[in-house]
Order: C-alpha cells, then sequence, then structure tokens
C-alpha cells in the first residue's frame, strides 16, 4: 500500500530530503508526474512488528516539516 502525502509548495523534493535526514524513507513525489510534485511517497506495507513506530517517526517528520514551513 502506498500514499502520496501532499507537502506543500516548498515540499516535493525538499520533503524527501528532510525525511531522509529524519530516517524516514519516503519518495519524491515528482516521480509520479506534475500533479505530485508537492508530495513524497509512502509506504504502508512494512512489517506489523514496528508499524507504530514507522507511522509514529512519520508523522513527528511531518509535524517537523509543517514547523519549518511556517517559520
Amino acid at each position: 500500500f502506498y500514499a502520496l502525502i501532499d507537502t506543500g509548495e516548498r515540499g516535493g523534493d525538499a520533503a524527501f530530503k528532510f525525511m531522509l535526514d529524519r530516517n524516514v524513507s519516503t519518495c519524491p513525489g515528482s516521480k509520479f508526474g506534475d500533479n505530485s510534485k508537492n508530495s513524497v511517497r509512502v509506504s504502508l506495507a512494512g512489517s506489523d512488528k514496528t508499524f507504530e513506530k514507522d507511522v509514529s517517526m512519520l508523522v513527528s517528520a511531518l509535524k517537523d516539516w509543517l514547523n519549518v514551513q511556517t517559520n
């Protein structure tokens, strides 16, 4: 399962690098066309043993990203 997450006007490749620096694996939305250029793609098909931790890391990184964008 995959999800595209909108990362705002300055998202896409910059958000991908930001997430990677926080050990959150994503793929730049730009790889999937112009309509996705301000997004990152995440896989939700990981191990059920680490799913909650993985989602928690994603949420934390997204919150950090939003804080950087609004400040």
